[in-house]
């Protein structure tokens, strides 16, 4: 899926900022799959999730953490497509993320924990 690219510079997490966690998470012997998508495009979320089951197994705990503002701006000034925007990352973002997990979740029937910020 071909998204938008989002305009908020210096507001979302880079490249850098994801290689920085998995260094950390390996320095301290964790194992980690890292990938990137944007959680406006289910498929991509649903891929990132598939490569971390088939790594390290089911999943236990899902933590949906996406949420944009539109920085500088009072909300009844933001455009139609920003406003789309957050809906589209803060509530929808969230509910794919979860979607994709549950299956494992449900699969390893260990129960498990989902943790919503925004």
């Amino acid at each position: 899926m071909n998204q938008r690219q989002l305009d908020l510079p210096g507001l979302l997490g880079t490249a850098d900022d994801l290689d920085e966690t998995v260094r950390l998470v390996e320095a301290v012997g964790g194992r980690i799959v890292a990938g990137h998508a944007d959680v406006r495009d289910a498929a991509a979320v649903q891929r990132v999730v598939d490569r971390g089951v088939e790594a390290l197994g089911p999943v236990h705990i899902v933590v949906a953490n996406a949420g944009i503002i539109c920085p500088g701006k009072v909300f009844w000034k933001i455009t139609d497509e920003q406003w789309t925007d957050v809906v589209d990352v803060n509530l929808n973002g969230v509910w794919r993320t979860v979607k994709a997990a549950i299956p494992s979740m449900l699969g390893a029937a260990k129960g498990g924990s989902i943790i919503l910020i925004s």
